[in-house]
């Protein structure tokens, strides 16, 4: 690190100004520490992971009025997503 490291913190009168080539080498100092990888690029790529679907098909539903409201406000919320995508 630079001498600056041995002068006193801040006064409340404000910042202080530092020639950019210090506050370069300063960040420079700070992220050489750092384990960043090599390839710039995020990795989009999904976790593997295992998934288990339990399909029941019983129909003997408790509250089928329920069921069919249901149903028919996610059919018209599906439309009104259709027509916003056009």
């Amino acid at each position: 690190m630079d001498a600056n490291m041995n002068e006193p913190p801040l006064s409340a009168g404000g910042p202080k100004e530092v020639p950019l080539e210090d506050a370069l080498n300063n960040i420079q100092s700070l992220t050489d520490d750092l384990a960043l990888p090599e390839d710039p690029e995020p990795s989009t790529d999904g976790a593997i992971l295992s998934l288990q679907y339990d399909c029941n098909l019983d129909t003997g539903f408790v509250d089928r009025n329920a069921f069919v409201n249901v149903v028919a406000k996610f059919t018209e919320e599906a439309s009104h997503q259709a027509k916003l995508v056009r």
